[in-house]
Parts: structure tokens; C-alpha cells; sequence
């Protein structure tokens, strides 16, 4: 079911990350083990709804929140989603945005971070998108 989520992606066994997710489709995370769902949605956004926190916490998940503006990323923002993802490494992680653009650039990074294969890291990248613009340039100045 997992694969019917806009732009859904395994990273590893652990880790799995999309764009928009329906409020339905929370219980499919919930049902494939997922302990942690980290959105990274920002207020202005048309895909954040605000129930999800509270239907996340009644499926038995932990919430973690990171708004990020789609044209301001910031070092702060993912370096507060590098602790957020360090705090809970051990666990099944859901992370997920509206397209999976902000995702998939700060799992890149956070990957490289953290001693996963690059070519490995940049081909599921790749496989939702290619960096432009102020994504390329933030890639760019967060690698390590």
C-alpha cells in the first residue's frame, strides 16, 4: 500500500520517505511498523493538515514537526532534522513533505552525513528530483 503515497521511496529497511500523505494513508505507515513520522511541512503549505499530529500520536507514532519554507531552507532546519533523525536512528522512520522534494534533498544530505554510500544516496535523489535553484545551492553549502 506504502507505494500508492505520492512519490513513496525505500531508503533502507528503516527508513522509508514520500511526499503528500492523505489522512487514510497514515494507517498504512502505522501498519508497515513505522514508529516516528517527521513532516517537514511548513503552515503555508496546502498539503499540511493540521489533524495529522494528533491521528499520527492515536496510531501509536511519534510526531516530530520541521517546518520548512520551500524557498528558504535553512542550515537551522536541517540541523534540527539531523537531530531529530540521530535522536531516533535505531527506530523505523517515516519522513515526508508534499512532493517529497524537501524530503528526499535533507535525507541526501543527512545520508551523507552519516557515512551512507553517496552515488547510493544521489540515485534515490534522483529518483524524485533533480536540485535547482535554491535546493541545488543548499545541497551545495550543507554538504559535509
Amino acid at each position: 500500500m506504502l507505494h500508492r503515497i505520492r512519490n513513496f521511496l525505500w531508503l533502507d529497511d528503516n527508513l522509508g520517505t514520500s511526499g503528500l500523505v492523505r489522512p487514510e494513508q497514515l494507517d498504512w505507515i502505522a501498519d508497515a511498523g513505522f514508529v516516528c513520522v517527521i513532516n517537514l511541512l511548513p503552515d503555508e503549505s496546502d498539503a499540511w493538515f493540521p489533524e495529522e499530529p494528533g491521528r499520527v500520536a492515536e496510531l501509536g507514532m511519534e510526531f516530530v514537526r520541521i517546518p520548512v519554507i520551500w524557498l528558504k531552507p535553512t542550515r537551522e532546519n536541517f540541523e534540527t532534522f539531523c537531530i531529530a533523525m540521530n535522536e531516533r536512528k535505531d527506530k523505523k522512520l517515516f519522513v515526508h513533505c508534499a512532493a517529497n522534494m524537501r524530503a528526499s534533498a535533507f535525507l541526501y544530505l543527512w545520508r551523507l552525513r552519516n557515512g551512507y554510500d553517496e552515488s547510493e544516496a544521489l540515485d534515490d535523489l534522483h529518483d524524485i528530483w533533480e536540485p535547482d535553484g535554491v535546493w541545488a545551492e543548499f545541497i551545495e553549502t550543507n554538504r559535509p
